[in-house]
């Protein structure tokens, strides 16, 4: 399977709804996907996500899915203490034609920096950094 549709069906695999941002040489954009696996809005956007997708792997780019989970913490913040919903985060590296999932580690060094000035931020407390999911590798499906 082409390598970006390989991205895009593991990325489809992942279960529940889901954030995915895509950062590529055409920009930074975030898709909403449906539990079942509807891109978007509009059906018009599946194309869009896989275009995004396309010029990532092509070039440079990278995937950050944030899975949403029916799970919940309270933190403390400024402005008292907050209940905030617990999401689980996995990251891509795409680069000269492929694609390569992170691990938790590498996750967190590539999220929890600011962009500007590479310093290290705050984990989120609300976020799980986790490996990419080994998946089915549906090439081989019949």
């Amino acid at each position: 399977m082409e390598p970006t549709l390989h991205l895009a069906s593991a990325i489809l695999s992942i279960p529940g709804s889901k954030a995915v941002t895509v950062a590529s040489r055409l920009g930074c954009r975030t898709f909403r996907i449906s539990e079942k696996g509807d891109v978007g809005e509009h059906k018009s956007h599946r194309g869009v996500f896989i275009a995004y997708l396309r010029d990532a792997v092509a070039g440079a780019g990278g995937v950050l899915v944030r899975q949403s989970t029916s799970e919940r913490i309270v933190v403390d913040s400024p402005v008292g203490r907050l209940e905030l919903p617990i999401n689980n985060l996995y990251a891509v590296s795409c680069a000269n034609g492929n694609w390569v999932g992170l691990d938790e580690d590498e996750v967190v060094r590539n999220i929890a920096v600011d962009a500007c000035s590479g310093r290290k931020l705050p984990v989120d407390p609300a976020a799980r950094y986790l490996t990419w999911p080994e998946l089915p590798d549906k090439r081989h499906a019949h």
